[in-house]
């Protein structure tokens, strides 16, 4: 998770990696949050694509899906 964590602007880029965060892997599945309800839909789009991504970092299989937790800014 720690390699995911320091390498996640390569999968969403660096300005959406100041909105959208990496903060836990659980059971195969990358959580994620979000600063705003409209990314979240956005990450639902995108699912696939950001999988691809970030397989390539971690390798096959060991990441499944993305769920994704809405939060105020400053984690509240």
């Amino acid at each position: 998770m720690t390699m995911l964590v320091e390498r996640w602007p390569e999968v969403v880029g660096e300005r959406l990696a100041e909105r959208i965060q990496a903060v836990a892997v659980r059971r195969r599945e990358l959580l994620v949050t979000v600063d705003d309800p409209a990314w979240a839909s956005q990450i639902a789009w995108l699912e696939a694509q950001l999988l691809e991504r970030v397989e390539g970092i971690v390798g096959p299989g060991r990441i499944v899906a993305v769920r994704v937790r809405v939060e105020a800014v400053g984690g509240g």
